[in-house]
């Protein structure tokens, strides 16, 4: 996920412009900015190009980056630097569908402190909204769901190895695939996880 940096970038790219220039506008130095433009460049949220000597940069045309500079656009006051940290972009991308402070913790293996803190921080700027005791992406931010749905998408597609791979499901980071030929695994290499042997547990 872009850190608070990469994300006040972002929000300058409002037409292409050099690595020197950002660095000037935000008053940082070149180093910081360069490293934070090639992770909004990993994350499919910026492009590089050239033009002459220059290196310049732009906003992506991937759907989550138009999905943010739209949420940007519509709320140019929100503190999305402050707001979409690691933890809290995991946590929201669990609440496309409502879920409560156990769920959530169960769901992305964090702490009920730090989910609590998340969602306390998200719910001050009306981003969630609590309905009979869970948390869910208010309604009113189509374009905060929108971003949160085609990054995550984005993010699983990057990580998918295989050719001939298909997601057949994706919530936040998580996602399933399946792949068409053969994976080579024999099926005594396969071991039951999960549910399926907690009665083994007793």
């Amino acid at each position: 996920m872009p850190n608070p940096t990469a994300l006040k970038i972002f929000r300058e790219l409002k037409h292409p412009i050099s690595i020197s220039e950002i660095a000037h506008l935000l008053g940082l130095d070149h180093s910081t900015i360069s490293t934070s433009v090639s992770t909004l460049v990993k994350e499919g949220l910026a492009q590089k190009h050239r033009e002459g000597k220059k290196t310049l940069i732009r906003r992506s045309d991937t759907l989550h980056a138009r999905s943010l500079e739209e949420f940007m656009k519509e709320y140019p006051r929100l503190p999305i630097e402050d707001l979409f940290s690691y933890s809290s972009m995991e946590i929201l991308g669990m609440l496309t569908h409502p879920h409560n402070v156990s769920d959530i913790a169960a769901m992305i293996a964090l702490n009920r402190h730090t989910v609590s803190e998340a969602l306390s921080k998200l719910s001050k700027y009306g981003l969630i909204l609590k309905e009979k005791g869970k948390f869910v992406i208010n309604r009113r931010h189509r374009q905060l769901a929108d971003f949160i749905n085609s990054y995550w998408r984005h993010f699983a597609n990057q990580r998918l190895q295989a050719e001939d791979a298909v997601m057949l499901w994706q919530r936040g980071p998580e996602f399933l695939f399946k792949k068409q030929t053969d994976t080579g695994i024999e099926p005594e290499d396969i071991y039951a996880t999960a549910i399926t042997v907690f009665s083994y547990m007793d």
